[in-house]
Parts: structure tokens; C-alpha cells; sequence
């Protein structure tokens, strides 16, 4: 049987690791929808080469794939959250179940 001490703390320190995943996608899409656009219409106004058409393109393909990755991250925190939740849950469930097991 685990203590209810350790369950906290397991779980505590996933979620830990959570909150600290959701931040940093968070800051993934601050930076992505901020700043990233803005550069790229920038580069694409001063600079009026043929080249530079094949780099904003490039620009976007990495760009949308970098939006797509942090919607991924968004889905995995929210799974990670669920299941964490039913551990939780089915640990205190089974802690109770050995507490009060006669014999």
C-alpha cells in the first residue's frame, strides 16, 4: 500500500511538469502568432528578389508546422491532465480498498 503522502507527491509533481509544459506552449504560441508574422511581411517589403519569395515560403511552411506542433502540445496537456487525474483517483480508490480490507 503507498502512503497517501507519496500518491500527493506523484501527482503533484506531474502536474508540475504539466503546468510547466502548458507555459512553455504557451509562450510557443505567443512567440508564433506575435512576432513571427510581422518579420516575415517585413522581409517579404524589403527585399524584392525571387529569392525572397522562396524564403517566405519556406517561412510559412516552418511556420504553419510550428502552429501545428503546438496545437499537438495543447491535445498531449490536456491527455496528460486526464489520465494523471484518473491515476490519481484510482490510487486513492485502492489506498481506501487496503485501509479498510478485513481479514
Amino acid at each position: 500500500m503507498r502512503f497517501l503522502q507519496s500518491i500527493d507527491v506523484d501527482f503533484s509533481g506531474l502536474n508540475n511538469a504539466r503546468s510547466l509544459l502548458s507555459e512553455l506552449t504557451n509562450e510557443l504560441q505567443d512567440t508564433l502568432k506575435g512576432n513571427i508574422p510581422f518579420q516575415m511581411k517585413n522581409t517579404l517589403g524589403n527585399w524584392e528578389e525571387e529569392s525572397a519569395d522562396i524564403l517566405i515560403g519556406k517561412e510559412v511552411e516552418l511556420y504553419e508546422e510550428l502552429l501545428e506542433e503546438a496545437a499537438l502540445l495543447k491535445t498531449l496537456i490536456d491527455e496528460i491532465e486526464n489520465v494523471s487525474l484518473k491515476v490519481f483517483d484510482a490510487e486513492l480508490y485502492g489506498r481506501g480498498l487496503a485501509i479498510n480490507r478485513s481479514y
